[in-house]
């Protein structure tokens, strides 16, 4: 079963631009340092780059002459389509990627840069690689076989895509029809009112479902780049309503940056003995820093305190 599911996440990260597309959220201005760096080598070292040069010119040789053995890994479904490998142009054309992609990396790691460089050009060239492959083409099977199967309406849908991409989402692709959801209709769902506001937060108290209920209510701290129903995004998939139907009350805070302290004027009229939270993400150590800095007399002391998040090193900002 764990096998069956990695091949279905491996064919979602494969088959979603997004998911081979690392550039998200980085800074240009670093990409555009590295990327400076690597030409700046290339001229630094012009008898390693022709060294380089003359093996690409090898085995684009034999990729002409169908005596090259490059093909992608088995792992890689972008390809998976039979005409990467029966097709005698799709096969060239492919192989010719893959021979400049790999003498690329190759100039990379046998030039003079220090490991932390070498590792950053590899990043980059990574990403302006990716961004070229053949399946990134007009030219992919796929696609070509989806325009004949539609008589052009794909190319029609890609082109209107493209437009709406890059006047809504900044040139990237989107993978989400925004359209397709409704808080209230068909996400966050689960009934609920807002028991406390100020101008940081809102605090939501959600109507139990069951007879009897715990009498300390749960809070729930989302993380700030999350909405509020990241925690019920559907009756399936909803924390607040599996709590529900486990007798507890939750409360969740929504688009607060001091947690713990505004938090409280909402859960004091809820129940004034000591509260469960549950922090998420980033919103943990804001809320556990928080938590320790009120003064006890003040607050409502935490019972128990829940943290899911994940280790994170400060670094200098490098790709």
């Amino acid at each position: 079963m764990s096998n069956a599911k990695d091949d279905d996440l491996q064919r979602q990260a494969s088959e979603h631009t997004l998911g081979l597309n690392p550039v998200v959220g980085l800074r240009r201005k670093d990409l555009l340092s590295t990327a400076r760096m690597v030409l700046r080598q290339a001229f630094k070292q012009p008898i390693h780059s022709i060294k380089h040069v003359a093996h690409l010119s090898v085995e684009l040789g034999n990729v002409i002459f169908g005596k090259s053995a490059l093909q992608p890994t088995p792992d890689d479904r972008r390809f998976a389509d039979p005409a990467w490998s029966q097709n005698p142009l799709y096969r060239r054309y492919l192989q010719t990627y893959l021979a400049w992609r790999k003498e690329l990396h190759d100039w990379i790691g046998g030039s003079d840069l220090t490991p932390q460089d070498i590792s950053r050009a590899h990043f980059v060239i990574n990403l302006m690689t990716e961004a070229m492959s053949p399946t990134n083409s007009a030219a992919n099977p796929a696609a070509v076989k989806r325009f004949f199967e539609t008589g052009g309406k794909s190319l029609l849908d890609g082109l209107s895509h493209l437009a709406k991409d890059l006047v809504n989402n900044g040139g990237m692709p989107s993978q989400v029809n925004m359209d397709a959801f409704e808080v209230g209709k068909n996400l966050g769902t689960t009934e609920g009112a807002v028991v406390f506001r100020n101008d940081v937060l809102e605090l939501i108290q959600y109507k139990p479902i069951t007879e009897q209920v715990h009498e300390r209510p749960l809070l729930v701290i989302p993380p700030q780049i999350n909405k509020f129903y990241v925690f019920d995004l559907s009756p399936e998939k909803s924390l607040a309503r599996f709590c529900l139907r486990s007798t507890c009350r939750p409360s969740s805070s929504v688009g607060a940056t001091r947690p713990r302290r505004n938090a409280n004027g909402g859960c004091r009229p809820i129940s004034r003995r000591s509260r469960k939270r549950s922090m998420w993400c980033w919103r943990s150590p804001a809320a556990k820093t928080s938590t320790c800095w009120v003064p006890a007399p003040a607050a409502l002391p935490a019972q128990r305190c829940w943290a899911t998040t994940q280790p994170w090193a400060k670094r200098k900002s490098t790709p």
